[in-house]
């Protein structure tokens, strides 16, 4: 039952981050994407646009969590939660500009450099797993080294791009940019928001109807789920650039054959992981979660 509850004040923790990211994020990282694809030639110019209107929203919005973080914790599970929620701001601070970063490394197709910069991602994250499980830290911690991990990993990337893609452009090029930013990021901030509710209210509204402990079986599960479906998303991110450029040059007939070839390996994948999931999903839990988390695998 602890281990359930630390797990469900950090799964609580990082759902209210990633509800503030409807706010912070404002589809900056999409629509970054997306220019940069159709102007690979002033691709500095859109990398600076995107990470001036990404601030633009993610500051502001960093600000208010780290203000309502002691009240939100203690209306959803009481004082408990409230170390767990100091770490909402710098999670959502971190997170905005590593997921920004990661985006227009695929609108450049520069798929190797975000291979090396998921994999130090992840070594610095279970650096971080080994030192709050070797000093027997909560929730708090392990939060704390996710938050470092993300923030180091995203400086080095937009130190990066930024060094890789100098330019001399003028003020009024720079406005330009940054105007156009903003109108592609609307539609796409209204469109994930309602993907972001869906995929994170529900955590939040198991821990307030119910308690971390509940939440954290619940969310043991999704987490499973959410794995499951990183190949289908790593499509999305292989075709958007050559749909951008196909539709650029008004190539039709390449954009119905992009789209066919998508909509195709993500049925098969869909039957497919289903099968798998429900086969193997709750042994596997089971083996990486060990007995303390049956319930999720019942979940499954």
């Amino acid at each position: 039952c602890i281990r359930d509850r630390e797990t469900g004040h950090y799964v609580l923790a990082m759902a209210a981050a990633t509800s503030f990211l409807i706010a912070g994020k404002f589809g900056v990282q999409a629509a970054s994407s997306r220019l940069v694809s159709e102007h690979e030639t002033e691709a500095g110019l859109w990398i600076r646009a995107g990470l001036w209107v990404r601030s633009l929203f993610t500051l502001p919005t960093a600000l208010v969590a780290l203000l309502a973080a002691p009240f939100l914790a203690r209306a959803i599970d009481g004082p408990a939660l409230v170390p767990a929620f100091w770490w909402v701001a710098p999670v959502l601070l971190t997170a905005s500009y590593y997921e920004l970063s990661g985006e227009i490394l695929v609108g450049l197709r520069a798929y190797p450099r975000l291979f090396v910069a998921r994999m130090i991602f992840l070594a610095l994250r279970l650096a971080a797993v080994f030192w709050v499980r070797e000093a027997a830290l909560g929730a708090a911690a392990f939060l704390a080294g996710h938050a470092a991990a993300q923030g180091l990993t995203a400086l080095w990337l937009s130190g990066g791009l930024l060094r890789g893609h100098r330019g001399a452009f003028d003020a009024e090029a720079r406005r330009r940019a940054r105007r156009r930013t903003l109108e592609v990021s609307l539609p796409l901030a209204l469109s994930s928001a309602s993907f972001l509710v869906y995929a994170q209210m529900d955590k939040l509204m198991v821990g307030w109807l119910r308690d971390a402990a509940v939440a954290g079986d619940f969310g043991v599960a999704r987490t499973v789920l959410d794995a499951a479906l990183f190949p289908t998303f790593a499509l999305g991110w292989s075709l958007r650039p050559e749909l951008v450029q196909a539709r650029a040059r008004g190539d039709a007939a390449q954009v119905r054959r992009h789209l066919a070839e998508g909509l195709r390996w993500s049925s098969i994948y869909a039957f497919g992981a289903t099968a798998l999931i429900l086969v193997l999903g709750p042994p596997l839990l089971l083996a990486l979660f060990q007995e303390d988390f049956a319930a999720a695998a019942d979940l499954l």
